[in-house]
Order: C-alpha cells, then structure tokens, then sequence
C-alpha cells in the first residue's frame, strides 16, 4: 500500500525480547545500526518507543569552528555545520518527495514516532555558529560539535501497543530487506548480568561550579537569565587487563538499569561512543 509521505514498513513478529534484541543488534553492528533511543519506563505516553536507527553510511561531522569531514575522515568544504546540515536536510527532502511517486511496500499502520531523516548530535559549542559574539570552550572529550548520520530507515517498538515495526523511506526498501533478512538470521539475545568494571575517577574542581551557582543567582536576581544549566564534569578510566576493551553494551545495560531515568541512548559516532541515561528526550 503507498503512502502520502513515501514512506513503507514491515511488521515484524511479536516477541517478548524486542528491547533486548534491538540492544543486541545495536552492539554487534553499530555501523548499520548506529544508534539506540530507549524507553526504560513503561505505561505513559511518553515512554512509548524504542527506536533503533538505521544508517546508510551517509553522514558528515564538525563545525563550531572545526573542520567539518565525511564518516571517513575526508575534509569537507566550509566550517559551519549548520550550513551543511541545511543543505544536506534540503536535497534528502527533495530526493524523498521524489520517491513519493514510488509505492512503497507497507503492511502495517505506521507510527508518527518514525518518517526517516537524520540523527543528530548537537554539541553546546554550535550555539557561536548562530551567535557569532560567544566565547564558548572547546570540547575536551573529544567528541565533535556536530554529528549528522543519514538514517532512512529504524526499527521501531511500540511498547504500548506491543508490537515492533521495520519503517523506512521509498528509496531504502533495499536497505530494509536486508535489515529484515539479518533479523530472520538472529540468534536468540542471552540474558546476562551486566559486568561494570572498577574506573578510576577524576572531577572538576568542585569551586568551579559552586562559583557558578553564585554567579547564576546574580544574574537571576538582575532579570539577566531565567534559566542556566550548569554540569560538573566527571572523568572515568577503566581498570581493564592489558589488551581488553571495555563492554559497552554492559556498562550500556548497567547505566540504563541502574538510573531510574526514563530514557536511555547509545550512539556509536567516527571514534567515540556515546551513553546516555536521562529524565528528558529533547527534540
């Protein structure tokens, strides 16, 4: 059946284990599969869906100042990421508008939790791209200021109504077949305990953000501000034997479990990996 918006699904079988064999799928191939948004709360409408996402290998990263470059490393034109977000979202639209005329396959109703699109990372650092007055630091994790991944297709779980859809737009149905023939081919998920090994840690200094609370309260008190964030970082070293890596998806499934936050995210960006436990899902 096609749809106004060109977009397709596939249902696929109902089980119980969803969430653990989107998180599976997401660890043992986080290229195809490169990012998982989870809802760890059950029975409100807001922590309705788990999406896993799906790439096509299309993406770009930088700005704030930075060179921006492909997945690959290459360099890329100009250093605004915003710009070149703009004019990447612009010709997938109009690709996907195009594809419209092509009825793609769907058998279920979809969900509006997915249409495809890009998954992005939005670091505080591409606020001087818009203010261009700021003064911000530099990231010291490592990680870009900007991450753009070109994901046409996801499986989607719908907790509330149990029940797990493959979407995708028109032109990736190839991409979807085969995400479908790799999910006929999973093994069964083996529910293990999370192992979580000791890390060493490092903080801020912690006058740094207690001198900032101080300064927050001034500017509330002159009507300068009416909401400040502040965070105080903290540093993590794992004690691992020589020549082992550290499990991700554990300490994915350690975090998740142990915070009472509704949501929880892993992304698997060009060098990094990214986790996330949180009280909010900011679109």
């Amino acid at each position: 059946m096609a749809t106004a918006s060109g977009v397709g699904s596939i249902a696929l079988p109902q089980r119980p284990d969803w969430p653990a064999r989107l998180a599976a799928l997401h660890a043992a191939d986080p290229q195809r599969f490169p990012a998982l948004l989870a809802s760890q709360s059950a029975g409100t409408p807001r922590a309705r869906w788990d999406l896993l996402l799906i790439g096509n290998g299309e993406g770009f990263q930088g700005g704030a100042g930075k060179p921006l470059r492909d997945l690959e490393g290459n360099a890329l034109a100009g250093t605004g990421f915003l710009d070149l977000l703009s004019a990447r979202w612009r010709e997938s639209r109009a690709a996907a508008l195009k594809d419209c005329d092509v009825p793609p396959s769907t058998d279920a109703p979809m969900p509006a939790a997915f249409r495809g699109g890009w998954l992005l990372l939005l670091g505080y650092e591409l606020a001087g791209e818009i203010e261009r007055k700021l003064r911000l630091p530099d990231n010291r994790d490592g990680t870009p200021a900007g991450l753009a991944l070109r994901c046409p297709a996801a499986i989607v779980l719908d907790r509330q109504e149990q029940r797990c859809l493959l979407i995708h737009e028109a032109a990736a149905e190839a991409l979807a077949q085969s995400v479908k023939a790799q999910l006929d081919s999973l093994d069964d998920p083996v529910a293990l305990p999370p192992s979580v090994p000791d890390f060493d840690i490092e903080e801020d200094e912690p006058t740094n953000f207690t001198d900032g609370v101080r300064r927050v309260l001034d500017y509330l008190a002159a009507g300068d501000a009416f909401q400040v964030n502040l965070s105080r970082g903290w540093r993590l070293r794992p004690r691992l034997p020589e020549g082992e890596s550290l499990d991700l998806a554990s300490l994915y499934r350690s975090l998740a479990g142990a915070n009472p936050a509704p949501f929880a995210a892993s992304l698997h960006g060009p060098g990094f990996h990214l986790l996330s436990s949180s009280p909010e899902r900011l679109v």
